[in-house]
This record gives structure tokens, C-alpha cells and sequence, in this order.
């Protein structure tokens, strides 16, 4: 029997066990399949349900023994030895689950090492532990949104708003994961992501706007407070057009109300209030901000739209739809992020997206400049190496290519870098081959592989090393 056929007989020893209400012998057998496979979110998951069964929150455990058994997870979390973290936490919270700090840093590993699914379980367990805790709401939403469960991280950013009225970050986020869950429904691609994945909504990969005019605390408390018709009940969506029109100025107002129009995949009547708002809150900039994302959002949608019709009856009228679609959608994301350049003229992310445009426009000399202006900042140096490189070998400035991919794949160090890197890697080496650099390419190659022992295009180039 392989080691994989004895994980899962293991794994349905425990769910028949748990199923049978023997929770104590269940909790070993999950943990045996949670230490040999800590990144299975299904392991994860049984593992935490099984325990919160038989130590349910009201029943807390006896406190840690003493010489605190906590202290070596925490140094391997200081030392970021995810693999030791892996190791000590779930043994660890097999006797004490809801050790808010052990579920913390097991997060932290997963988070790591790349095992999404069993990260947010380990976040959902550590917010039921500190229901209380707003630094635990806003740390889960923010990986929520990174993993595109927009729908966990809207009810965590909202947990935040509904605590701190005065959060200037939790209404930013709310729309821009409004936003990511619209484009996921409707099948886009979101524009931020370099290699044409949808992007993850982490706060990381956002702008930072500013917020510094307007600071109002309870915008619900305002769309309430307007005045309404005798005798008449009004919907919230009615309650906040009526605070617009009594307090046309308050930026809140229109944030929320467009969020609200988004949340009903209403997005034409978000942009329209929103283009409104701009004028009335004198370009306040989250207005600004949200308007400029929801014109992006309906332009990628009108593309897509003219390209299933195109797919469903292929004629001259139709490849024109598209045709026109494309150039509404490219001039607007060009206008776009010109003007975020403009306006933060040291943002990195902005200066990246608006080489990609020009990267699409061909204006390749013009792209590189934008894209060097985003190696500035160790966040956006992989992917803007990897399209400056690009850019350079279309141009036939090949040692300038060359030197860019290898930056490119040195850049890419976490784990949702990987595709970044392989593409960086897989570019390098057939570059180097073409000019000749056999020795230099198989070097590239090899690491590729490596990687990725199942890279069909690396190993044929390998073949020709």
C-alpha cells in the first residue's frame, strides 16, 4: 500500500471515528494526516471541526503546561521555519485548539508555504476564539481577499467597519472586494494581474489612497438620519440617494451607496452616482479611486460580452463590436493610469499597470520607461523585470533582456511567485540558447526544471542544449 493510500484510509478511520462521536481517537487520526500533509485544507478542516467538537468553545482546555509549550512555535515562527511551525502547532492545539496564537502562526506557515485552503482554515478557527478581537477580523480579511473568498473577507472588513466607525481602511476594502467578486461572477480577468490570472485582493496589490478631507463616522447613521416622506418605509438603497441629495458633498455617502449597487451587480447605476460624486465631493480621492475601478470593471465586461457574441455568430458586425469594445477599453485604462501616475507619482503599482498598457499599445520604448520605474519597489521588481525583459528582446536589446529575466526569476521568492519565476526562468534559457550561450541556458533550464520537472518547452529546449 503507498504511502498516499495509507494517509486516506487514516483520514476515513477518523471521519468514521468522529462520525461516531469518538472524538478523542478521532483527534489522533487527523493528526497524523495533518503532520504528513500539513497543506490539505481537507486534513486541516476535519482536524479543527473535530476538535472544536470535542472541546467546544465554551469548554476551554486546561491552560498550557508549564516551561510554556508555545515558546518553541514561536521561535520557529521568528525564525520563519515554516516547516518546524507545521511540525510543533497542531500538536500544540491537538490539547489546547483554541490557542489563538499557535492557529495564528500555523496561518502564518501556510500562508508561506503556499497551502491557501488550509490557511484560512486555521484564520476561520482563530476568529471564532477572539469573536472580540478586531486585529484578528482585519488579518483575516486581508487573506480572505488574497485567496479570493471575497465573500469571507467582506463579512470580516465589515465586522471591522461596524467597530470602528472611524476606519479609514475597511471602506476602501469593502469596495475594492465588491469589485473582485463582481469581475469573478462575471468571468473576467482582473487588469492588475501581470500574467493574466485574476488578481487577489490583498491590500498589498492595491493603491494606498489618501484620506484626508473627509472624516465621517457612521454613514448608515446618515443615510437614516435624511428625511423621509410621512407614513412611507424606505429601502436602504432609497435611504442613501435621499442623503445624497440632502448632503451632495459627503463622500461616504456615495462609497456606500456604490458599494451597495455593486453588491446587487448593479454597476452601471455605481458608475453613474459615482462619475456624479466626483464633481460633488470636489474629486475626493476614494470617489475618485472607486470610480475609476468600476469603469475598468464595466469596460472589461463590455469586451467580454462582444467576445462571447463573436464566439455564438461570427460576422462582420460582430468582430466590429469587438474591435470597438477593445479600443473603448484600452483608451480608458491608458486615461486611467496616466492620471494615477499623475496623481502619485511614486506609486509602483501604477507606473507597472500603465507599462502594461503601453506594452499592449506596442509603444515598447515608452513601456520601459514606466516599467523601470517600477523595479523601484521590491514589490513589483519581479514582474516588472519579467516585462521589461520582454519588451527589451522585442526591441532586440538582448544582453539588457537577458540580464532582466535573471532579475525576474531572483525576485520571485514567495510561493505565488512560482509561475513568475518558471516564465522568467523558461525565457532566460531560450534567450541564452538563441544567442548562442548554451552552457548559460542549461543552467536556466535546469533550475526550471527542477522546479517543474513536467515543463514540456523546457526540456525539448534542454534536449537542444
Amino acid at each position: 500500500m503507498s504511502e498516499q493510500d495509507t494517509l486516506a484510509k487514516r483520514f476515513h478511520e477518523g471521519l468514521c471515528l468522529a462520525a461516531g462521536g469518538d472524538y478523542d481517537r478521532a483527534r489522533t487520526a487527523f493528526l497524523d494526516c495533518v503532520l504528513a500533509d500539513p497543506g490539505c485544507g481537507e486534513f486541516v478542516q476535519e482536524f479543527l471541526v473535530n476538535l472544536a467538537m470535542w472541546f467546544p468553545p465554551g469548554r476551554q482546555p486546561a491552560s498550557l503546561p508549564k516551561g510554556d509549550a508555545e515558546e518553541p512555535i514561536r521561535q520557529a515562527a521568528a525564525q520563519a521555519n515554516w516547516a518546524e511551525v507545521l511540525r510543533q502547532g497542531p500538536r500544540l492545539l491537538a490539547n489546547h485548539p483554541w490557542h489563538v496564537a499557535t492557529l495564528l502562526a500555523l496561518a502564518d506557515a501556510c500562508e508561506a508555504q503556499g497551502h491557501g485552503d488550509a490557511e484560512a482554515c486555521y484564520l476561520t478557527t482563530a476568529m471564532q476564539a477572539a469573536s472580540d478581537d478586531i486585529r484578528i477580523q482585519r488579518r483575516a480579511g486581508q487573506a480572505f481577499g488574497r485567496l479570493r473568498k471575497y465573500n469571507e473577507a467582506l463579512a470580516c472588513w465589515r465586522q471591522v467597519e461596524s467597530r470602528n466607525h472611524h476606519d479609514e481602511e475597511a471602506p476602501r476594502m469593502i469596495a475594492t472586494l465588491i469589485i473582485a467578486r463582481s469581475r469573478l461572477r462575471a468571468g473576467l480577468q482582473d487588469s492588475d494581474d501581470a500574467q493574466g490570472r485574476p488578481a487577489q485582493a490583498t491590500p498589498a496589490r492595491r493603491h494606498s489612497e489618501p484620506y484626508t478631507r473627509f472624516v465621517i463616522g457612521n454613514a448608515d447613521a446618515l443615510a437614516q438620519s435624511a428625511a423621509q416622506p410621512p407614513g412611507l418605509s424606505l429601502s436602504p438603497i432609497q435611504q442613501f440617494e435621499a442623503a445624497i441629495r440632502e448632503r451632495p458633498s459627503i463622500p461616504e455617502l456615495y462609497l456606500r451607496l456604490a458599494q451597495t449597487y455593486l453588491d446587487k451587480e448593479r454597476d452601471y447605476d455605481a458608475e453613474r452616482l459615482l462619475a456624479k460624486g466626483r464633481e460633488a465631493t470636489d474629486r475626493d480621492a476614494r470617489v475618485q479611486q472607486m470610480w475609476e475601478d468600476v469603469t475598468l470593471l464595466r469596460h472589461a465586461r463590455r469586451v467580454e460580452i462582444a467576445q462571447q457574441e463573436l464566439k455564438a455568430k461570427d460576422s462582420p458586425q460582430t468582430r466590429e463590436a469587438v474591435n470597438q469594445a477593445t479600443k473603448d477599453r484600452d483608451r480608458v485604462e491608458m486615461e486611467i493610469f496616466l492620471g494615477r501616475c499623475k496623481r502619485e507619482p511614486d506609486n509602483a503599482r501604477s507606473h507597472f499597470e500603465l507599462g502594461l498598457r503601453l506594452q499592449r499599445a506596442e509603444k515598447l520604448r515608452d513601456a520601459c520607461q514606466q516599467f523601470e520605474k517600477a523595479l523601484a519597489h521590491a514589490g513589483q521588481r519581479g514582474p516588472a523585470a519579467l516585462e521589461l525583459g520582454r519588451c527589451l528582446e522585442k526591441l532586440g536589446e538582448v544582453p539588457q533582456a537577458l540580464r532582466h529575466y535573471r532579475l525576474a526569476a531572483e525576485s520571485a521568492t514567495s510561493a505565488d511567485q512560482l509561475e513568475e519565476k518558471k516564465e522568467s526562468l523558461y525565457r532566460a534559457g531560450k534567450l541564452a540558447l538563441r544567442i548562442k550561450l548554451a552552457r548559460l541556458a542549461q543552467r536556466y533550464l535546469a533550475q526550471l526544471l527542477r522546479i517543474d520537472p513536467n515543463h514540456r518547452n523546457a526540456a525539448v529546449l534542454m534536449q537542444g542544449t
